[in-house]
Order: structure tokens, then sequence, then C-alpha cells
């Protein structure tokens, strides 16, 4: 069996409460020292790393005086009182300073930095703040921030401490520093402002981008403080604000191939906040020929799709900076407008264009039309190895809209996917069916977004074997 839990002796409370005790030589010898323990304990009271009282009855209250044969000096002295019991000892440590004359009036603060009561700091420098104060006689001086003692230094009359704030929240805290003896007690404070830079890709967006050789890009950042702002293409810096703003830009004509990193840097006070572009820049990829756009409904000679932008109605062209995020999603669309029943969307998918690569023709989403009875599909199984929700065009080829024959799937590449294709329409697994869910599209809400109709046409589920049934 387990005997009872227990712990040394704890001194509860002090006489004098002070750490740092004044005295003339005479009062030194007058003064009462008093401990309570919260059990019974010897005590051993050293000045100077000699044993100056003892009393090894133990007690929970003890007073006593130290005798005229203690070794004290003019200046500051150290007694430490020890507690000790049959489950250990624990300690207090005080500092006497012995006084020629009498000391009767209170500390004073007589110079601090910083100066100001208001001060600011942004995270991402150094880190530190210093503190510092002098007074006019020896005290105990404590600093606290937001009500928490963060450094205590006992009997002194100057002190500083070096506050790394790095683990600090942002906003406002409150900094307080008290010189306090046994004569009495002095305090100041300061009102501490702590800002976090953080600055915000705004164009582009997302930090992994790709061009190619020769093309223009335009980067746009910015910070949610007014900073001093600068970008970076692989560490040298080629733009600089002249003064404090909150958005900054600059456009590259080029860059060379390869990978490269783009950085913005906002500057405030002592702070620094940052971010990074990972630019991709790789030769000009080809263009399909105006021969395979027309004749290529399913656009398949052009593949997999990535730039888009907005423009002027009625196909007269793009206008902005191209998107370069294309994904399944856009190119269901494109493809979708090339082939699909748009009339009722028509005008929308006029202010829409695609390019194959930097540098190729423009091309309206609906500048052709095959009027063809064309769906979007979903293509959903989170357990298929190397493959992540797609989305396909479906083309109902007439008949029975549960026949899984009656049906053509295309994307990129591909005018006829089959299932089994790994990458767009996977064969399920033992534990799930591959879903292939069709919806008519009901609207065109931007050039990369669009409404599908709230039940599907049919869903089709394809079992690890490619058998297909109907939901």
């Amino acid at each position: 069996m387990c005997g009872p839990i227990v712990y040394p002796p704890v001194i509860t409370w002090t006489e004098p409460i002070e750490d740092c005790i004044l005295d003339t030589w005479g009062s030194f010898f007058a003064r009462v020292f008093s401990i309570a323990i919260d059990s019974a304990s010897r005590v051993i009271a050293y000045v100077n790393d000699v044993i100056a009282y003892q009393n090894d009855t133990p007690q929970t209250s003890v007073s006593w005086t130290f005798s005229g044969t203690t070794n004290i000096n003019f200046g500051v002295n150290t007694i430490r009182i020890v507690v000790e019991n049959d489950y250990g000892s624990s300690e207090k440590v005080v500092s006497e300073v012995i006084t020629e004359e009498p000391v009767t009036s209170p500390p004073q603060i007589t110079s601090h930095t910083p100066i100001s009561a208001s001060i600011t700091d942004v995270k991402g420098g150094t880190n530190t703040r210093t503190f510092q104060v002098s007074v006019d006689q020896p005290a105990t001086i404590i600093f606290s921030v937001d009500g928490l003692e963060k450094r205590r230094i006992r009997a002194v009359e100057n002190a500083t401490w070096v506050c790394d704030f790095s683990g600090y929240s942002e906003g406002t805290h409150g900094v307080v520093v008290e010189a306090v003896n046994t004569v009495g007690n002095d305090s100041l404070s300061w009102s501490w402002e702590i800002i976090e830079l953080e600055v915000t890709l705004v164009s582009p967006s997302t930090s992994e981008v790709s061009d190619l050789i020769g093309a223009e890009r335009e980067f746009i950042a910015s910070c949610d403080h007014p900073a001093i702002m600068r970008i970076c293409l692989d560490g040298n810096t080629v733009c600089e604000s002249s003064s404090n703003v909150q958005e900054i830009s600059y456009t590259f004509p080029s860059a060379p191939e390869g990978e490269h990193s783009v950085q913005v840097f906002a500057e405030f006070l002592n702070g620094v906040g940052s971010a990074s572009w990972d630019w991709d820049v790789d030769e000009a990829g080809g263009c399909g020929s105006q021969d395979d756009y027309d004749s290529d409904p399913y656009l398949t000679s052009f593949g997999w799709i990535k730039y888009y932008r907005c423009g002027s109605p009625d196909c007269g062209g793009g206008s902005g900076s191209w998107k370069d995020d294309g994904v399944c999603v856009h190119n269901a669309l494109m493809r979708y407008a090339r082939t699909g029943k748009i009339t009722d969307y028509e005008d929308k998918l006029k202010s829409c264009y695609w390019m194959q690569n930097l540098g190729c023709p423009e091309h309206c989403y609906a500048a052709k039309n095959e009027g063809k009875d064309v769906c979007i599909a979903a293509v959903l199984n989170s357990t298929a190895p190397d493959f992540d929700d797609h989305a396909i065009c479906a083309e109902n080829l007439g008949g029975d809209i549960e026949d899984w024959n009656n049906w053509r799937f295309f994307q990129y590449s591909d005018s006829n996917i089959q299932k089994g294709d790994i990458h767009q329409m996977p064969v399920g697994t033992s534990t799930e069916n591959t879903r292939v869910k069709i919806r008519e599209v009901k609207g065109i809400r931007s050039c990369d977004e669009y409404v599908p109709s709230e039940f599907p046409v049919v869903v089709f589920l394809i079992d690890q074997n490619g058998d297909v049934t109907v939901e």
C-alpha cells in the first residue's frame, strides 16, 4: 500500500514582509524577525552564509532577534532563512541593507527607460524590449506585465530587464515596475502596444505561381499596418516604398527559366513581416492550331487548359490578368460551353475566355457551340489510389439515361473516357464504389463557377470489377 503524500514545509508569512530591509547598525539588532510555517519545522537563519540563529524545536511560528555578535557589514547583507523537518526543507532569502543614517522617506524612481509612458513594438525583428529604472535608495525592483511578475531584483538602485516578447499576444499590455523596501514603495507604468505585421498575397493570391519565359507577371501584396514595403526576387530587392504604405506592386517583364522566390517584406519600427511566392518559369509550351480548334468540339488537342479570364460580352475579347489555376471544374465548364445546350447562359459564357499556354491565341468559351446534350459529372471515390475527386463532361448519346452505354465522357485530351482510367474514372475499391454523379447545368455564376441541378440526372456506381449499376 502507498503511504500518504507529504510535502516539504513552506514559509507562509514573514515579518518584515518585504525582501529588502533597511536598517542602521543599531536598528538591525533591535529588529524582530518572525515567520509562519505550514508544518512544524526547525529554523536556521544564515547571515552572509554564517549561522546567526537556530531553533531546533519544531514549531509553526518563530520570532527572534539577531545577537550582537552577528557578522554584518555596511551595505547589502544576505539573510537566508531555512525551515526543515522530516519531509524536506525550503527557504526564503531577503536582503538586509545597513545604512549609516536612518532612511525615513520611501524610495523614489528617479529615471526610467523608455521615457514615454506609451510604447510600441513590432514582432519579427529582435523581439526584445529593454526596461530600466533608477531609484534613490536600495529597494527590490519588480517588473510585471498584465499583473504577472516577470523579474525581481533585490536591494539595488538600478535595474534592467530585457523582455523577449516573441510569445506575447498582439495588442496592448500593461507593464508596471515597483521599487519596494521596508520604508515604502514607488511605481510607474507603461502602456505597451505589440503589433504583428501581417503581409497578404493579393495577386496572385496563391503562393504557387507558374509562367512561361517572356510572360509579364505582376505581383501585388498588402500589409495590415502602414510599413516600409519591398519586393525581392531571389533575395535581391527590386522595389521598395519610400514611405509607410499598405500595398506594394511590381511587374516583372519576365524572368529566367527556373524556380524563383519572390519575397515581400513589411518593416515598421523594430519589426518585420513577410510572405512569398514560389515562381516557376518554364519554356513556352505549344499552341493548338486553328484547324485543331475548328475541327475538335471536345478540345482534346488542347489538353489541360490552365489560363482563363473574363472580358467584354459577345466574345469581344478578354481583359485583365489571366488566372492560371484552371483545374478540372474550369476545364469541364469550358468544354460544356463548346459542346452543350447553352442558350440560356450564352451571354454569360460569351464574356469568358481561355488560352492554352501563355502567348497562345485567346478563345471565347462560347465562340463555337455544338448544341449537344452535355452535362457535367462528378467522379467520386475517396479510397482509389492516386485519385482525387474529379469533374468531367458527360454527353447523352440518346436513349435510356440509365444505360451506361448511352453516355460519352470527355475531359482534357480524352474525348471518350473509359471506366478504369485511374486518373479520370477509376473502378471501385473493396470498400467503396466509384460514383459518377451526372447533373445538368442550371446556371453560370462566373467564368469559373456553374450551378448544378439540385437532383442528378443519374448516378452510376462502378464496382472494383468494373461492373456498372444505377444508384
